[in-house]
Formats: C-alpha cells, sequence, structure tokens
C-alpha cells in the first residue's frame, strides 16, 4: 500500500513541478520585459489616427509687385493736335475731325492784325491749347527776310487762338527771353496788342543757341511748341538732345524759313517726328494763301 502511494506522488510531482516552472517563467518574463510609451498608450484607450495637413499653395514663390512707374507730369492731358491748312505740309500726328476756327474769321470782319484780313497762319493751334511760340531772332534771320515773315506768321496765330487757349512767347538769339511774361497769357484785345508791339521791336542780332532756347521753352510745359527758325547751326547732338529733353511732354511743330526745297531727312524733319509734331519749309519771302 505504501509502495502504491509513493508512486502516485512521483506521477503527481512532475506535472506539477513543470507547471509551476511554466507559471514562474512567465511571470519573470513579464516583470523583465520594458515598457515602450505604444504599450502604454494601448492600454490606457483606443489609438488614434495621425492626420498629416500639406498647403502645397504656400510652398509656391509669390511673385514680386511691379515698381510703380514715375509718375508723369502730364498724366491726365489729352493730347492736342496741330491742325495745318497747307495740304502740302508733312504731318505725323492725327489730325482732328474739323478745322480750327480763326477768332477773326475769313470774312474780313472781327479784331484787328494779319487774322481781320483773311490771311490763315501756318501756326494754327486748337482751342484750349497750351501753346509756346519759339521765335529765332539771331543774325541769320534778319539777313535773309525771316525774321519779318516770322512776326507775321506769330502775329496771325496768336489773333486766331480760341478764347480758351493759353500762351507764351520766347524769343532767342544767344539767350531765350520771354516777350511779355513768364506767365501763361490769355488772346483778349489787351494783350495780342502788347505782344504785336513786342514783336514787331525785335531785331536781328547775334549768334544762336537753338538747345539753350528749345530747353527753356520746353521748361513752360506746352502742349503745342512752335518753333520758328531757319535752323542755321543746328546740329545732330542737338536734335537728341532736345527730344531727350522733352521726353514726350509736347508736340514740336517746325516751320523752317529758307528758301528750296531742303532735304526731306533733315535734321529739322527729324526733330518733328520724333517729338510728335510737323515740319514745314517755306521760303520767307512766300505768303500764306488767303480764304
Amino acid at each position: 500500500m505504501s509502495e502504491k502511494r509513493k508512486s502516485l506522488s512521483r506521477r503527481l510531482l512532475v506535472p506539477l513541478a513543470l507547471s509551476l516552472g511554466l507559471h514562474a517563467l512567465l511571470i519573470a518574463c513579464a516583470w523583465l520585459a520594458p515598457s515602450s510609451p505604444q504599450a502604454e498608450s494601448a492600454t490606457v484607450g483606443p489609438s488614434r489616427p495621425l492626420l498629416v495637413s500639406v498647403n502645397w499653395g504656400d510652398a509656391k514663390t509669390k511673385p514680386r509687385p511691379a515698381r510703380d512707374p514715375a509718375p508723369d507730369p502730364l498724366e491726365g492731358v489729352e493730347p492736342i493736335v496741330w491742325q495745318p491748312h497747307d495740304p502740302g505740309i508733312e504731318v505725323s500726328v492725327p489730325m482732328p475731325q474739323s478745322p480750327v476756327q480763326s477768332r477773326g474769321g475769313g470774312d474780313g470782319s472781327g479784331g484787328g492784325g494779319p487774322a481781320a484780313t483773311g490771311a490763315r497762319s501756318l501756326l494754327d493751334a486748337p482751342a484750349k491749347a497750351r501753346v509756346t511760340y519759339l521765335i529765332d531772332h539771331s543774325l541769320s534771320m534778319g539777313e535773309s527776310g525771316a525774321l519779318k515773315r516770322a512776326r507775321e506768321e506769330v502775329v496771325a496765330s496768336l489773333h486766331a487762338l480760341a478764347p480758351g487757349a493759353r500762351f507764351r512767347i520766347i524769343a532767342y538769339n544767344q539767350v531765350a527771353t520771354p516777350l511779355l511774361s513768364g506767365e501763361w497769357l490769355t488772346p483778349d484785345e489787351p494783350t495780342l496788342a502788347a505782344a504785336e508791339r513786342r514783336l514787331n521791336e525785335l531785331s536781328a542780332s547775334g549768334r544762336t543757341d537753338h538747345v539753350r532756347a528749345l530747353r527753356q521753352a520746353l521748361l513752360t510745359r506746352p502742349e503745342l511748341l512752335f518753333w520758328v527758325t531757319d535752323a542755321d547751326e543746328l546740329s545732330e547732338s542737338a536734335v537728341r538732345e532736345v527730344t531727350r529733353l522733352n521726353n514726350g511732354g509736347a508736340s514740336v511743330h517746325v516751320l523752317e524759313l529758307a528758301a528750296g526745297r531742303g532735304d526731306p531727312d533733315s535734321l529739322l524733319v527729324r526733330l518733328a517726328k520724333d517729338n510728335r509734331g510737323t515740319h514745314r519749309r517755306i521760303a520767307p519771302e512766300s505768303r500764306p494763301e488767303r480764304r
């Protein structure tokens, strides 16, 4: 009986020892295993997905804003176009829809001066224009009789100005001098009479400085510049300098008082075209049409 009990005890001890050994091994592994944040978070609650938002538009390079252009001193002023009355004139700017009417009219009525006799000036300007007349009275203008013709053309143009126009007159040889004042003048009768008297007092003398005179005329900021000259001693560098100074501000119309047909590619023609103007060459002794 005792032998049977011993045999049974030995058979039960072996599985029990194995079971206890396995449990001890599991407990030791669980105790010695290192813990991780993922494991800890997994024990706390359900995992949350990681959301990543990428804004590709922020990575693009934004264009730099364009630099504002330099302000134009004549911004907002509509360009004024000269309407010549002679069809033979070379025109390099658009023409208005209707011709400009003289103050004195072509029938001889109205005030005095060349406009009252029906003579039309070669320097007619549109209404409400700012016009600067630049007159060469150097020695060469007197020798050819060009100064006398220049006075006649300017006087006729002044009498043809509309009441809304404004004008200045600058005479020059080596120096440029305003004939009446340095301000814009209105074409009323007393002012026109004073301008005609000053023009008749002009005498031909001295040499010519075209660039200095044109610079002074452009500083008045006209819409139209009527330049009356025989263009003696004009140079190519002077044409470039005048165009640079004007910078597209005024339409420069040139009346060249000289005999002969002239050169269609002359410096005066180029100056007028480069400055949105027209060029006309006439002999000093010729006279404009009467209408």
